[in-house]
């Protein structure tokens, strides 16, 4: 989530004191090229003018999308070889753990290791996204009520686990696909989630 309100900032056109183009615009300077600056207002203009979306362009959002996938392989990167340098050092000397995947399994090869952490933080990223935009299009209300919903949804399913009987299986389903298909497989949910926000945040009205 913070990650995408970073996202946001930044596609809203930061800080004016530390952004050097909009300083300048204050001084009547322009530093700045005329193609940067027209970049700069096409995405500002696309986040304050939700009527003008959907009508043959794009926008930025699938720009800003791609963009937060590429910070997320980045992070994985990092990740990964924060775990190696840790298996080679006997966990940095102390036989702990710090930047492995899955902590009771962390044995598996780097490639594996970084799937998993990729998998991870895209979850992460667009479960984040649905929230971010619940609250720019229904603030408070709308977000106390999506954990409302959400609650009851994880309570629901948890009591249809119980009262069939089908933990024995489900833990026999995560056990059969291992952790490179189980975090493969929650590729769905984060697709349905980056969806999800998408239609939120496209239908949102952004207040001053």
């Amino acid at each position: 989530m913070f990650i995408f309100l970073l996202q946001v900032r930044h596609m809203l056109g930061g800080h004016p004191e530390r952004d050097p183009d909009r300083r300048s615009r204050r001084n009547g300077t322009s530093p700045c090229s005329g193609l940067a600056r027209r970049r700069r207002d096409r995405r500002v203009h696309w986040i304050k003018s939700p009527p003008e979306r959907g009508r043959g362009r794009r926008g930025p959002r699938a720009a800003d999308a791609s963009g937060t996938v590429e910070n997320e392989i980045v992070y994985a990167t990092g990740l990964t070889l924060l775990g190696v340098v840790e298996r080679l050092t006997g966990g940095w000397g102390l036989d702990g753990r710090m930047f492995t995947a899955v902590y009771f399994a962390g044995e598996e090869a780097w490639y594996v290791q970084f799937w998993l952490f990729l998998c991870g933080l895209l979850f992460a990223l667009f479960l984040g996204s649905v929230f971010a935009a619940v609250w720019v299009r229904w603030k408070a209300v709308g977000l106390v009520t999506t954990f409302i919903l959400l609650a009851f949804l994880l309570v629901g399913v948890a009591a249809l686990l119980t009262l069939g009987g089908l933990w024995d299986d489900a833990w026999a389903t995560i056990t059969r696909l291992g952790w490179v298909g189980a975090s493969s497989a929650s590729l769905a949910i984060t697709a349905l989630l980056g969806v999800l926000g998408f239609v939120l945040l496209r239908g949102a009205t952004p207040k001053s």
